[in-house]
């Protein structure tokens, strides 16, 4: 039992002293981090995520930034750790303590600190990085009183130069680091050498990593003398080849190394490559608009600026067109010509089978998308077509418009346009399909009805009242009948021809009737007794063939040969006699039994001679025949000029 406790306490020694061996070598590789600037060697430290001081959850990227920034604030920083203690906070995660000596600008300070560390997979990573609470100490302490506590076994470095050294004697006192063992772990032993090192690294622990990687003081000083500041971690990380590889970098601009490693991961593996995707003034990144969108399209800098000589300045938009099939500017170009990109959703005309220019250029001017376009194809109506009928139609233009058109068998634009330039205006596709139902198949058909007023509506009505050609459409009209009338005579079997003495213009078809009955043809006066309204329609001169008979003959032995136009109140009072007019009034003053003052209209006086009865203050209507004019003396004394007639038809109703 006492045996396997021993055991027990053994094992839990040996891991221990293993830990800290660990955490001692992971410091060294802090302080070198810090020491040299080495993004590289932070990369490889730090977590995905860090608590970084005051901060929660940081990108590595972000702390890596902060961190090369500070550091290049101070270029002489230098920082040693010291280990503390450990604690273990659970199976994965570490909290070490450490001391912090640091140096810039003349001054020391020294910090308690601590890094929390996931150990997963035996690899440390830093996840937290902070200082404890503690006051840090400002010490007047230097690197140089740094004191030995160990011997040290010295590193074999085969490739040092001994022939540079210096003749000249110098002494170990004489050097910055002045301790002997601290050069001879590095495995030099004498202070010339030394002292070589010291005139091109300014600080030790600079000078260990150069040592480390097998470099000597003269290869070292031709890296630094590019005035750039590098690390023998970053020509690792960054895979340069010589110093004058790093000069090519500079001269572009980019001043670290870190700047280098980022764009060799892009693909883009010497300065000369580099320069030629900055004159093209693409960023060397992985933005949208940089460098690395171009390397995923498979571009090189020669097929890019011909990309750019028409406008394209994305390799991402370069690549979309390549998608397409379209692998070269000149064939863009076309595209282009007729404002098409692929951004005009070329990949789903490209779908539909329609890869031509000018084509999809047509569709999308006629306000038709790919989403749309299908169904016009399945109509058999090309883009020419479409366009054809848009000239024609205009703000009507729609596929089911053109539905329509065709239902009525008008299969072009060209034959729809034909419709349209006719004489007629606003004709409408509901007139082109009546015109068809009533037998005009054609614009040609329609212009020979150009004798009819502007309206189509008239050519519907002609056709509509049985009139089968334009030419007895004309024969209609020359005797004044429309085509309404006509319709009418048609219906009662009248042809032009036999209406020629029946003022069929003037006279109704029942008025015609009645004539043609009693083999009376028409005159003037017949026309005027037609057209007079019938005195305001209270005399219907045609209500029976026997009151015509009644009403003309009186009217023919007053020798009337019309009923003027006017009333008689409006007859001009010297130039009215054997005209007859027609009247109505109220007889407001009888002056015996045949004669009296008739007053019409606006209190217009008339003489009137009547053989009927006429009653006082009563109203009469009538024909009256003019017989000048005549005066009398009112009332008042004054002397009055008035119309004078006799009223040959007199009615007088009774109310």
């Amino acid at each position: 039992m006492k045996l396997l406790l021993i055991l027990s306490i053994i094992i839990s020694f040996s891991f221990s002293k293993e830990l800290e061996t660990k955490i001692n070598d992971f410091l060294i590789d802090w302080d070198n981090a810090h020491n040299n600037k080495s993004i590289t060697l932070f990369d490889k430290l730090y977590s995905d995520n860090i608590n970084y001081y005051n901060g929660r959850n940081f990108s590595k990227m972000q702390v890596l930034e902060d961190k090369i920034k500070r550091l290049n604030k101070y270029p002489d920083f230098r920082q040693i750790s010291k280990f503390v203690s450990k604690e273990e906070i659970s199976n994965q995660l570490l909290k070490i303590n450490y001391e912090k000596n640091t140096s810039y600008n003349n001054k020391n300070q020294i910090f308690n600190s601590y890094l929390i560390l996931d150990f997963t997979n035996e690899q440390f990573k830093i996840i937290e990085e902070n200082d404890n609470k503690a006051e840090q100490k400002n010490t007047n302490t230097t690197m140089d009183s740094i004191k030995k506590t160990e011997e040290v076994k010295p590193i074999v470095n085969n490739n040092i130069r001994k022939d540079t050294y210096s003749n000249k004697s110098v002494d170990w006192k004489d050097l910055k680091v002045y301790e002997s063992y601290r050069w001879k772990k590095l495995g030099i032993n004498n202070p010339n050498e030394a002292k070589e090192w010291e005139d091109v690294v300014p600080q030790f622990m600079q000078i260990q990593s150069w040592i480390e990687q097998g470099y000597n003081p003269n290869q070292v000083k031709e890296w630094l003398s590019t005035n750039i500041y590098i690390s023998v971690y970053d020509i690792e990380a960054t895979k340069l080849k010589n110093p004058q590889e790093l000069k090519k970098w500079s001269d572009l601009g980019i001043l670290q190394a870190y700047q280098i490693q980022k764009i060799k991961r892009l693909g883009i593996l010497t300065p000369e490559e580099a320069k030629e995707w900055k004159i093209l003034n693409i960023e060397l990144d992985d933005s949208y608009s940089g460098v690395s969108s171009c390397i995923y399209a498979r571009l090189s800098p020669q097929e890019v600026k011909k990309w750019f000589d028409i406008g394209e300045k994305y390799c991402q938009d370069i690549e979309k067109w390549k998608k397409l099939g379209i692998n070269t500017p000149i064939e863009a170009q076309k595209w282009i010509d007729y404002k098409l990109k692929p951004s005009n959703d070329l990949d789903k005309w490209f779908a539909q089978n329609i890869k031509s220019p000018l084509e999809i250029r047509e569709w999308l001017d006629l306000g038709i998308d790919f989403r749309y376009v299908k169904d016009w194809l399945e109509k058999g109506i090309t883009s020419q077509e479409a366009k054809e009928w848009k000239i024609v139609e205009k703000t009507s233009f729609s596929l089911s418009r053109i539905k329509e058109i065709k239902l009525l068998g008008i299969n072009s634009a060209q034959e729809l346009n034909e419709w349209y330039s006719t004489r007629f205006q606003y004709i409408s596709l509901n007139d082109i399909n009546k015109l068809k139902e009533l037998g005009i198949n054609s614009s040609k058909e329609l212009e020979e009805w150009n004798f009819v007023p502007n309206n189509i509506s008239e050519v519907i009505w002609w056709k509509e009242a049985k009139i089968n050609s334009p030419q007895e459409a004309k024969e209609w009209l020359s005797i004044g009948v429309n085509s309404a009338k006509a319709k009418e005579l048609i219906q009662m079997n009248y042809k032009p021809i036999d209406l020629k003495d029946y003022s069929p213009n003037i006279l109704n078809s029942f008025q015609i009737k009645m004539l043609k009955d009693l083999n009376i043809k028409a005159s003037p006066l017949i026309e005027s007794m037609a057209s007079s309204n019938g005195i305001f329609f209270r005399i219907n001169f045609f209500a029976t063939k026997e009151k015509f008979i009644e009403y003309l003959d009186i009217l023919s032995k007053n020798k009337c040969q019309k009923i003027e136009k006017g009333p008689f109140y409006l007859a001009d009072e010297y130039d009215n006699e054997n005209l007859c007019y027609t009247f109505e009034g109220t007889l407001f003053q009888r002056l015996n039994k045949t004669e009296g003052l008739l007053s019409s209209g606006n209190n217009y006086i008339n003489y009137v001679i009547f053989n009927e009865s006429w009653s006082e203050g009563s109203l009469g209507f009538g024909i009256i025949k003019g017989l000048g004019s005549i005066k009398y003396e009112t009332t008042s004394g004054k002397e009055k000029l008035v119309r004078k007639g006799k009223a040959i038809i007199l009615n007088t109703p009774k109310f």
